[in-house]
């Protein structure tokens, strides 16, 4: 049993790196993973993922975070992979999303490349370290962009969101920091999404979706005040 704070504990395990759970912390663990997949798979559909993809995002996920997957090399002594967790669910679902065209064509290019811009300016390198994201500025500017436009869907608006934030922060604060990031020096291994479900792409995928539904509904119900307070032709 460690001795570190359970809040600590599972915040190390959700990342990956806390090593796998002793026999004892199993009860409190597989606690944390049913209301992780409960509720998390409710928020996410009623915030515009389909059944499996709510399902993928929060059941699924938190069982893979102590798996890469290998891409290849960024250079002659820099390894490339993706963490499932915090990479390649998160991103697979978004782009899901988009492929199955279930946004308009110009808002869904708005929503990622909104995602895009500002994961690349809230996001820096630091050596040793990696890429530090303020994740919550990306989370807030795509769901509010993403309710803004598709208010008037409320099945469209979260699942847009979602696709932008997590696929705007792998290109805007991942891809396009990777040079610089094997340049920094350091491990001999980048992984993307390496910080499992504390990572960026996750988080700001989620917490977009999120933001998105509560101002899709502020907007409509607002709007819905303002049609039924006009005065009769």
């Amino acid at each position: 049993m460690t001795s570190l704070p359970w809040a600590a504990r599972l915040a190390t395990l959700a990342t990956g790196h806390g090593g796998a759970p002793a026999p004892a912390e199993w009860p409190v663990v597989g606690v944390a993973l049913v209301l992780l997949a409960v509720v998390g798979t409710w928020l996410l559909r009623t915030a515009g993922l389909s059944r499996l993809e709510s399902v993928l995002v929060a059941a699924l996920a938190p069982l893979l975070v102590f798996v890469d997957a290998p891409l290849g090399h960024v250079s002659a002594h820099v390894a490339l992979a993706a963490n499932l967790a915090g990479c390649v669910v998160p991103v697979a679902v978004g782009v899901k999303v988009l492929v199955d065209r279930r946004l308009p064509g110009a808002e869904a290019v708005v929503v990622v490349g909104i995602g895009v811009l500002v994961a690349f300016a809230s996001s820096r390198v630091v050596p040793d370290r990696g890429i530090l994201l303020q994740y919550r500025l990306p989370a807030l500017v795509v769901g509010v962009v993403a309710a803004g436009l598709l208010h008037r869907r409320p099945e469209a608006a979260g699942a847009a969101a979602f696709a932008g934030g997590g696929v705007g922060v792998l290109l805007g604060a991942d891809v396009m920091h990777l040079r610089a990031l094997a340049d920094a020096g350091g491990a001999g291994r980048i992984i993307l999404g390496g910080a499992g479900l504390l990572d960026g792409i996750y988080l700001v995928a989620l917490l977009s979706a999120l933001v998105a539904e509560a101002v899709a509904a502020l907007l409509r119900a607002v709007v819905g005040v303002r049609s039924r307070s006009r005065p009769a032709a």
